[in-house]
């Protein structure tokens, strides 16, 4: 409990962290906010091997969407030119998809509730 805990709080500190840190020029650093959430979460939640290449697919699939919206020009960074996506962003997906186990027990009988959050 004291894990899913931490991963909760930990989730927001490094979603701030991440654009805190980016806007210091700090991006490669951003990767220390994931690295420890993906540590704790297989560490405490006895994460398998298929959910942690579900959780990468999850990420790889919101990074995609990100690149086409930037292609598309729907959302810009300020990149060097060989970078397709930002460092930091990729880190902010990477902590993101921690806490979906977390959230699988909480929304597994509530569907339309994850609809909707998921929506938001």
């Amino acid at each position: 409990m004291k894990a899913r805990l931490f991963l909760f709080l930990w989730f927001y500190v490094g979603w701030f962290g991440c654009v805190f840190l980016a806007q210091q020029n700090f991006s490669v650093e951003t990767l220390i906010f994931p690295l420890i959430s993906w540590v704790v979460l297989i560490k405490t939640e006895q994460t398998s091997l298929k959910t942690v290449y579900l959780l990468l697919s999850l990420s790889a699939v919101g990074l995609i969407f990100d690149a086409i919206s930037a292609s598309l020009g729907w959302i810009q960074f300020a990149l060097t030119p060989q970078a397709l996506l930002p460092i930091w962003l990729v880190s902010i997906w990477l902590q993101f998809v921690s806490v979906l186990p977390l959230t699988r027990v909480f929304f597994q009988s509530r569907l339309w509730l994850a609809a909707i959050f998921g929506f938001i």
